[in-house]
């Protein structure tokens, strides 16, 4: 049996196909880890072979083509399939190969933790934030921004950082802001969030390194999404809560490891004054 499933960028549709071949003992055929094994055989970043690609229509013709034989190849010698990737339960259909089709629309990832977004802030000279905005309303969420943002999104009603996953009745909201400067960014994300993590998103190096080196949270991610923010991908150790606070201590996830109660006992025999 031939299983494709398809999703949006952050559905959830990479872990289904995961979890659901180690369970059923299924071949898995990743479109994702194809291009990311073709981007490393041509020495270049995901972005820039991304838009390699979109300037060479042959380079997703011959994934598509790769990713066909290898299904073909797998059931036909008898193996069950599961494939994962946007495009490919209609790729498959093109070129009449039978399979199940899954479409999956939600997240599997619960809003209120370390990797759902909370602010984002935007560059002012960014091109595409309007299209940013257009997709997360698409998506379902309340788009809430500064005077800054414009038309593109709701007043917001709230302080700049406003932890929208404390806020029950609002959890599905986004805060969007416009930045004239990395620096500026740097002080909103230092002073107006909880510290636990931020991120920036830029084919900059040196802005990049700027931006790791003056952010005080507990995380700082590059081009990488903050659900790493975690006590056992951090540590290796189960996670038993988060800490936040600016108090001595450990911050960000913390672990059984960080549960230790520090105990001084001084005895002395009733006359000792220091």
């Amino acid at each position: 049996m031939i299983v494709a499933i398809s999703g949006p960028p952050g559905s959830g549709k990479t872990t289904v196909a995961e979890r659901f071949a180690r369970a059923h003992g299924y071949e898995m055929i990743s479109a994702g880890a194809l291009f990311r094994e073709r981007a490393k055989d041509y020495g270049m970043s995901l972005v820039k072979f991304g838009r390699y690609a979109e300037a060479h229509p042959d380079v997703d013709r011959a994934l598509d083509e790769e990713i066909v034989q290898r299904v073909r190849k797998s059931a036909g010698t008898g193996k069950d399939v599961v494939v994962d990737g946007r495009l490919q339960p209609w790729l498959l259909e093109k070129h009449r190969v039978p399979c199940l089709k899954v479409l999956i629309d939600a997240s599997l990832d619960r809003l209120g933790v370390c990797n759902r977004l909370n602010l984002l802030l935007a560059h002012r000279d960014v091109a595409f934030l309007g299209d940013l905005l257009a997709f997360l309303a698409e998506r379902g969420f309340d788009v809430r921004g500064t005077e800054r943002v414009g038309a593109g999104a709701a007043r917001l009603d709230v302080r700049l950082g406003h932890e929208w996953a404390n806020d029950a009745a609002r959890i599905k909201t986004v805060t969007v802001d416009v930045v004239d400067s990395l620096e500026e960014a740097v002080r909103l994300a230092n002073e107006e969030t909880s510290g636990l993590a931020a991120g920036i998103v830029t084919e900059d190096r040196d802005a990049a390194e700027r931006f790791l080196d003056g952010y005080r949270g507990t995380a700082a991610f590059w081009h990488a999404p903050t659900r790493f923010t975690d006590g056992f991908e951090l540590t290796g150790a189960p996670e038993t809560g988060i800490n936040v606070d600016w108090t001595p201590g450990p911050r960000g996830p913390v672990t059984y490891r960080d549960l230790w109660l520090r105990q001084y006992r001084i005895i002395g025999d009733g006359t000792q004054r220091r």
